[in-house]
């Protein structure tokens, strides 16, 4: 089946689907972008169905990723590097042409050791911002305290708001695409039977 191309994609994780932490508006949606974000999801599950899956074609793919990578004992800066690397790979077979690689916010409801984890993976991240992949905003650099909830990781609507702030920013020089944005529903109808999978593991 041959897949339309939309003109803008984001995955990640519930900094991308905030559906376990509500809010009215994610920040995807916000900017017309169809959210595939999954709860609680790394880089490595990323690689694997059924999330691979979803993944479609798309002028822009926005990914933020790496926070539960993070709160991993087992990651490392290596590992996380080999499993972003094989996701940019990934979604470039699958017809992604830009991938724009978000830097996670360093977060003060985390441990030292998991910070130190996180600023290693903004050096990763910079590493791969070459060719079809690029830099997005460091959301280190956009969110504030008070746009975090309660337990100081998951953004409130005003974090979702800034972020979205934020990304439209960073994409307002690129042309502007050339298609519709479609929503989650219309990628979910777009892949048929997939509409089953659910977003949250």
């Amino acid at each position: 089946m041959i897949l339309e191309t939309i003109a803008l994609l984001a995955l990640g994780d519930s900094l991308v689907n905030p559906s376990l932490n509500p809010v009215e508006t994610s920040w995807p949606e916000l900017i017309g972008a169809a959210n595939i974000g999954s709860p609680g999801a790394t880089a490595p599950k990323w690689n694997r169905p059924p999330l691979v899956d979803l993944i479609v074609p798309a002028e822009i793919a926005l990914v933020l990723i790496g926070t539960n990578d993070a709160l991993n004992l087992q990651s490392t800066p290596e590992r996380y590097r080999g499993d972003l690397e094989r996701l940019i790979e990934e979604m470039l077979d699958r017809g992604v042409v830009e991938v724009v690689l978000l830097k996670m916010p360093l977060f003060d409801g985390i441990p030292p050791s998991d910070t130190l984890r996180l600023e290693a993976y903004h050096l990763v991240i910079e590493d791969l911002c070459t060719g079809p992949v690029t830099c997005g905003p460091d959301l280190n650099e956009v969110m504030l305290p008070e746009h975090y909830g309660a337990d100081l990781i998951h953004p409130l609507q005003s974090g979702h708001d800034a972020i979205a702030v934020a990304v439209e920013e960073f994409l307002a020089p690129k042309p502007a695409p050339s298609l519709t944005p479609l929503g989650i529903g219309a990628v979910l109808s777009l892949l048929g039977g997939m509409s089953q999978i659910r977003l949250i593991f």
